[in-house]
């Protein structure tokens, strides 16, 4: 006897037909909003419960139900690995900026800030909490630019300190640390950036990411509860922080992490 074949399978989402590749990988098609719904959706909802739950379970160990209100800002995780700054490495760095400092008019990074002012005074007040728990993300931007190190940082060191571009090229090499975060600018130190700030790029200090923006918004309008800081990494939260003054003061309370049981629980 001939049999009929049963319904094809089709999309939870949309339901599409179903070819027999997705039928054996999921249960949904490759459109875009159908992934999304499938794969970046729960992760989302598990990463805010376990927020919520981490937020509850600080707050009742601390006896401080301000930490319940205070607004989320969300930062993307990444890892900081630190690895030696490799001999080929600070070669490498001597010599692009030492041909900066002897043909600065030919150089293509003559003007690698354009548009970004002047700003080595201190940072807002939020700025240390925020990028200390990030720990520098935005600075891997910086491997690829030298550190951002252009005619103008050179300029402005001979300026402040006297000598030539090549003497403010040669102080630039000689502050490169012996370890750096991998993948990240070669001055992205332990602890952050190994320049102070009246000697790095304007790009440098004066670039804010849309979490710190939100971070000095709520810190400047003293959003009731302050501002908790949560790191994403897909549908977990590997470090969560609490800012918010104390006596008029910012401060920044760590959050502990989860029993396991209550974290296989959210799982």
């Amino acid at each position: 006897m001939c049999r009929m074949p049963g319904p094809r399978p089709t999309c939870r989402y949309c339901g599409q037909p179903l070819n027999p590749l997705r039928q054996r990988l999921a249960d949904c098609c490759e459109a875009p909003a159908c992934r999304y719904r499938a794969v970046i959706v729960p992760q989302l909802q598990r990463r805010q419960s376990l927020l919520e739950a981490q937020r509850a379970h600080a707050a009742e160990r601390s006896h401080d139900p301000g930490l319940l209100c205070a607004p989320v800002v969300w930062l993307r995780h990444h890892d900081t690995d630190l690895v030696a700054v490799t001999a080929e490495e600070r070669a490498g760095h001597a010599a692009e900026l030492a041909a900066l400092a002897a043909d600065p008019e030919a150089h293509p990074r003559q003007t690698a800030h354009a548009g970004w002012p002047e700003d080595s005074g201190p940072a807002p007040a939020a700025d240390g909490a925020v990028c200390g728990f990030c720990r520098g993300r935005c600075c891997r931007f910086g491997r690829a630019h030298a550190g951002f190190v252009d005619v103008g940082v050179l300029r402005a060191r001979q300026q402040a300190h006297g000598g030539s571009l090549a003497d403010a090229a040669a102080h630039y090499v000689s502050r490169l640390p012996a370890t750096h975060v991998a993948a990240s600018c070669l001055y992205h130190g332990e602890r952050g950036c190994v320049l102070p700030r009246a000697e790095r790029a304007p790009i440098c200090n004066g670039y804010a990411c849309d979490a710190l923006q939100a971070a000095r918004w709520h810190v400047d309008a003293a959003t009731p509860g302050g501002a908790l800081l949560a790191a994403a990494a897909g549908g977990d939260v590997p470090a969560a922080a609490w800012l918010h003054a104390v006596a008029g003061r910012l401060r920044t309370r760590k959050l502990p992490r989860l029993p396991k049981a209550q974290r296989a629980a959210l799982a």
